[in-house]
């Protein structure tokens, strides 16, 4: 995995730890609809850098699409106040260029396809080495290319963004996506405390596709996904029954991410054979303290 553009730097928390959930019933449940469900690890360190509580990309999404032309806006609540960032991220991965230490060791990602150009509603995109890093040493090694766009001075919710990039190792690219409306969490606050033995209320404005992520924070001190609430329907507020709190860990933070995205996967890119998933996203994270 590789290092994360500044402005994303900038915004990651530390999470805390939490115990292996299971799928949960919530409450109120639309019949069958809404569900909590475990997210499943990868076998390996293929899945992009940029964590879950910035892009909204889940391991699952790491594993189907090789391209990724994503757009965040990112706002974090703690007891230190809110902070926000917004940027641009695009990655093609090269799946016939897989990195190894060693010929029989497990794959630690694959090469970052360099281009020719790219822009962002004609604004040049920052070129930027892509890097893996070792599951045991840490040691980072470059592989390829990735590239970057602080968004935050310009950021626009329900504005349509536009990627080009002139013909090069592969085609050009032309892809466009909505940004979502703008979220807003308003429970739990940033550093709740909150009672494992009892459920809770998680109240949001913003409409649009919404998934709620659960993170831990890894020995490497990376967050990790556990958990993935999607309500059926988008209607401001949900209710976690305590019997899934209790499956987390006590005296410990737990973060919620919050994720409005508009999702395209119907983009394709002359010469690239692997899947593109084109997404902008509204994240908002939050904590709270389980007694």
């Amino acid at each position: 995995m590789n290092r994360v553009p500044a402005i994303v730097a900038s915004l990651i928390v530390a999470f805390a730890g939490c115990k292996q959930p299971t799928e949960i019933e919530l409450k109120p449940a639309d019949p069958g609809n809404d569900a909590v469900v475990a997210v499943v690890q990868p076998i390996d360190s293929t899945a992009p850098s940029l964590p879950a509580d910035s892009i909204a990309i889940l391991p699952a999404d790491a594993s189907e699409y090789a391209g990724m032309i994503l757009l965040s806006s990112v706002t974090y609540s703690d007891t230190n106040g809110i902070r926000y960032g917004a940027f641009s991220w695009v990655y093609f991965a090269d799946r016939d260029r897989p990195f190894r230490i060693l010929p029989a060791t497990p794959v630690l990602g694959y090469y970052g396809i360099p281009l020719l150009s790219l822009a962002l509603d004609g604004n040049t995109m920052v070129r930027d080495p892509h890097y893996v890093r070792g599951v045991l040493s840490g040691r980072e090694f470059k592989w390829g290319w990735e590239y970057s766009l602080d968004l935050t001075p310009g950021y626009q919710p329900n504005h349509t963004y536009h990627w080009q990039s002139a013909a090069d190792s592969i085609g050009s690219v032309d892809a466009q996506i909505a940004s979502p409306d703008n979220l807003v969490v308003q429970s739990p606050a940033g550093g709740s405390k909150v009672s494992r033995t009892s459920d809770l209320t998680l109240r949001w404005v913003g409409s649009g596709d919404l998934t709620i992520i659960i993170s831990k924070l890894t020995e490497g001190g990376r967050t990790q996904p556990v958990l993935t609430v999607k309500p059926s329907r988008n209607i401001g507020h949900l209710v976690l029954k305590a019997s899934l709190l209790q499956l987390l860990a006590k005296d410990k933070p737990v973060w919620f991410t919050f994720v409005l995205a508009n999702r395209d996967a119907s983009i394709s890119v002359g010469g690239y054979n692997s899947s593109v998933l084109v997404q902008a996203a509204s994240v908002y994270n939050t904590y709270v303290e389980l007694r």
